[in-house]
């Protein structure tokens, strides 16, 4: 930095002039900058107040920002901003300025709020205008820009206020936002066919015929014919009207609008407001239509959406006092007139949406939109399986009686459902309770309300709020897959069309088998062996009153049906057999409920029990589960999958059961009928006699009360008591 000088002579060989290199030189009257710099940094000058004369020689290509700010030169002084655009000029009058031949670029604020300008001459050389160059240039009367120019940038004229006239050159494809913004003088400009983006407010407030109403552009193309004030036709290549185009707050000029064939998006807020506006034909280019593009229009009466229409946004067509009927072509997507996201056809062609009473929503739709069905005649609905949101007030205050809510909707806003007074069924197909406001279902009945749900999800509802508000039952399907080891809670017995239960076998043992509902035994006799549980035993083999082993009785069933909640077990004959696909037509689905088979003598109990639930071992203290064709004790750290069995031995009285550890290890099946032999050492020694049994001594003769040590006849087979 230097600094106490008035004046400074840079030698040739430098080639750059650094940032704040003459900052605040308040002495410094002059300065020539020689030919081999081609660079001045930013603030390299900034508060030189009296620096009055300055030669920038032609090598010089860039200007940094604030390079000359607050000192006293005629022109420099109004360079303020350069970034990365080179900027040369003559030192002319400080009311006419013509810049250099080689100029390629005009930087951003190179004449920002230089309030004497009053025209300027740009050279074919330049290429592009930056961003508020020309800000506050109010004295500005005309200027011409070159062909060559391809952009303007973002309030480059912004409060040019004297500005009368503008002609933009055909290369001109973008006017960036506020380009124009307060010409209040201008009343006549030219925009080239080959503009094909204009930025927000880029002539709000000027006295353009129509260019006044362009709000907002955004990334839309908007091209327009200067008409006459009340109705209004678009250029034939126009292919999208800007956000906010139209909007006229509380303007009434507008009665009438052609759109061209060849029109694809209508953008937000485009004729909000709009309330001389009477008639309106969409074209069928049109592909959507944003949100409240035509809010409070209130003299359209009515409106047709042509089958292109794919996407109609929230509100688009919500409209004071008197609403929009919005007729809509076969095979069309949108919502009602209110609030409209994705899509919707009624069930009927050239239907009004507002007297739906039934409502078809295609299949790609992926969200409904805010305040879509609000308050309309719709008293059922289903929304397609790809819909993930449900937002707030889509629903709010309809007739809906009956609402089906695919798998696919994760969550649902606010007051989405809120005063559906005549809702009485809701089926959600999640598994997953979607995420839920608490307000959704406000001043629902959800005590009444019944809410369907996937069959093995009832649980997770009834813990999940607000769903567990709600009457809670399981969706049974016409055809239902019951995967072995998932759980099972249904809570009703329904028909259906077809069941299949699908299990491996990881052995060629006894395996558990409990399902809800019936098998008859001829759809299984060819691969598998099947067996009901006829009893337990225990044997006293030492004859020290203590159980030593136990044995589990089972009959092989050849013939008939398996009743649904029932234990049975069951056998692969094969090892393809294991490999299981049980399929029943036209059956009924049972509610799911644990079946106890009581297999209790006078000392000891016997319950085994079918579950539908996963259970853990510490849940089953104890307990015994079928492993590898026997009876073994349940860890504590293992589990239980639902379709399983699990045995329960207890005291019936007040003795305590004396087991041997190794007894309690495990519990073999026997099968009844395939004894290698029937003598008295082979018989089973029982520690007690059913006494719910009709005994029978070696005589034939029937007893009362049996004494211990003697053999009699119960159920067909030998025994000692």
């Amino acid at each position: 930095m230097i600094r106490g000088c008035q004046s400074t002579i840079i030698p040739n060989s430098v080639t750059s002039i650094g940032r704040t290199a003459f900052n605040g030189c308040t002495r410094l009257t002059s300065i020539t900058i020689p030919n081999g710099v081609t660079s001045i940094e930013d603030n390299a000058f900034n508060g030189c107040t009296n620096l009055t004369s300055i030669t920038i020689s032609n090598s010089v290509t860039s200007i940094e920002q604030a390079a000359f700010s607050n000192t006293n030169l005629p022109i420099e002084n109004s360079i303020r901003y350069a970034g990365t655009w080179a900027i040369d000029v003559t030192d002319k009058t400080k009311a006419k300025y013509t810049l250099r031949d080689n100029t390629t670029g005009i930087a951003d604020y190179a004449f920002f709020s230089c309030s004497n300008l009053t025209s300027i001459t740009i050279p074919d050389g330049v290429t592009s205008i930056g961003s508020s160059t020309f800000y506050g240039c109010s004295s500005l009367t005309s200027i011409t820009i070159p062909d060559g120019v391809t952009s303007i940038g973002s309030s480059t004229f912004y409060g040019c206020s004297s500005l009368t006239s503008i002609t933009i050159p055909d290369g001109v494809t973008s006017i960036g936002s506020f380009t124009f913004y307060g010409c209040t003088g201008l009343t006549s400009i030219t925009i080239p066919d080959g503009v094909t983006s204009i930025g927000q407010d880029a002539f709000s407030n000027t006295n353009l015929p129509i260019e006044n109403n362009i709000r907002y552009a955004d990334t839309w193309a908007v091209e327009v014919t200067n008409s006459e004030s009340s109705t209004y036709t678009l250029r034939d290549n126009t292919t999208g009207i800007a956000d906010y185009m139209f909007q006229q707050y509380n303007n009434n000029s507008m009665t009438g609008i052609t759109l061209p064939n060849g029109l694809k998006h209508i953008g937000k807020y485009a004729f909000q407001g709009c309330f001389g506006l009477t008639s309106l034909i969409i074209p069928n280019s049109v592909k959507s239509i944003g949100e409240c593009a035509f809010m409070n229009c209130w003299g359209v009466t009515s409106v047709t959406i042509p089958s292109s229409v794919t996407s109609i946004g929230e509100r688009a067509f919500t409209g004071g006092g008197n609403r929009i009927s919005v007729v809509v072509d076969a095979g069309n997507t949108v919502y009602d007139s209110r609030g409209n996201c994705n899509a919707i056809i009624c069930t009927e062609t050239n239907h009004l949406i507002a007297g739906c009473s039934t409502t078809i929503i295609p299949n790609n739709v992926t969200s409904i939109g805010g305040c879509a069905f609000m308050n309309c005649g719709i008293t059922s609905a289903s929304i397609p399986n790809g819909v993930t949101c449900i937002k707030d007030q889509a629903f709010a205050g309809s007739a809906l009686t009956s609402i089906v809510i695919p798998s696919s909707v994760t969550s649902i806003e606010r007051y989405a459902f809120a005063y559906c007074n005549s809702l009485t069924t809701i089926t959600c197909r999640n598994a997953v309770p979607p995420t839920c406001e608490t307000d959704a279902f406000q001043n629902v009945n959800t005590a009444i309300c019944a809410l369907e749900v996937p069959l093995n999800s009832v649980s997770i509802y009834r813990e999940t709020s607000p769903w567990s508000g709600f009457n809670i039952s399981a969706i049974i399907p016409q055809t239902l897959v019951l995967n072995d080891g998932e759980v099972f809670e249904n809570e009703k017995n329904m028909i259906v069309d077809q069941i299949t239960y699908t299990r491996t076998l990881n052995n060629l043992e006894w395996n558990a088998l409990y399902v809800p509902f019936e098998i008859p035994v001829s759809q299984l006799i060819d691969d598998y062996e099947v067996a009901y549980i006829n009893g337990i035993h225990s044997y006293d083999d030492d004859d020290n009153g203590e159980i030593d082993r136990m044995s589990m009785e089972v009959v092989k069933v050849k013939s008939g049906t398996l009743h649904a909640n029932h234990p049975y077990l069951i056998k692969a004959r094969t090892e393809a057999a294991k490999q299981m696909n049980i399929t029943v037509n036209n059956t009924t689905l049972y509610a799911a409920e644990s079946t106890t088979l009581d297999c209790s003598s006078i000392y000891t109990k016997y319950e085994i029990t079918g579950i539908y639930e996963k259970m853990t071992g510490s849940e089953l203290a104890g307990c015994y589960a079928l492993s590898g064709g026997t009876w073994k004790t349940i860890a504590s750290n293992s589990y239980l999958n639902p379709f399983r069995l699990y045995l329960r031995i207890t005291s019936r009285g007040n003795s305590p059961i004396k087991v041997s550890p190794l007894a309690m290890t495990r519990i073999n099946i026997h099968v009844k009928g395939e004894d290698s032999s029937t003598s008295v050492e082979e018989m089973m020694m029982q520690e007690q006699l059913p006494n719910d049994e009709i005994i029978y001594d070696l005589m034939g003769r029937r007893v009362e009360n049996p004494v211990k040590r003697h053999i009699y006849i119960v159920n067909g087979m030998k025994r000692v008591y």
